[in-house]
């Protein structure tokens, strides 16, 4: 980008630089209330005189002020219905909030647990037949556990 030729206009207009990759301008444009930064590339084969350039930055303003809303964008469906779960799940009960679960999908259905719960309780009373002593300690947890309320048969 060896600047071969510059350009420029009054305070606070663009500048026009020529390299031998072809033209780029750059700098403030002042249309109004708003100030934007411009850079456009022209390459040289489509540049032949100053009346085109001027021609072809004409026309690249006149598309600047042109102007099109993007308004926000749609929120993801997944934050959607979060919010939705939140909005229609949540309660305040005396100083403190209860909300639902911000499950993925509305018909969740989990896998069967109950074989390898089986297999566990199989495993786990096999160490307890090999381990006296730990059997106890589990047997006066347990009995701990439904005394206070946490378990029941």
């Amino acid at each position: 980008m060896k600047p071969l030729e510059t350009r420029s206009g009054l305070p606070g207009e663009p500048i026009a630089v020529r390299s031998a990759l072809g033209w780029a301008v750059y700098g403030p444009c002042n249309d109004g209330a708003r100030r934007r930064v411009i850079a456009v590339h022209l390459p040289l084969n489509q540049v032949r005189t100053d009346y085109e350039l001027n021609e072809i930055l004409r026309t690249q303003f006149a598309l600047d002020d042109v102007s099109t809303f993007v308004g926000p964008l749609p929120e993801p469906i997944d934050v959607a219905r979060a919010k939705a779960i939140l909005r229609d799940s949540s309660f305040k009960t005396g100083d403190r909030y209860t909300t639902g679960l911000l499950w993925k999908a509305d018909d969740l259905r989990f896998p069967d647990s109950k074989p390898m719960a089986t297999k566990r309780l199989i495993a786990l009373e096999k160490k307890l037949e090999k381990e006296p002593e730990l059997k106890k300690e589990i047997q006066q947890q347990i009995s701990n556990y439904i005394e206070k309320g946490y378990a029941h048969k």
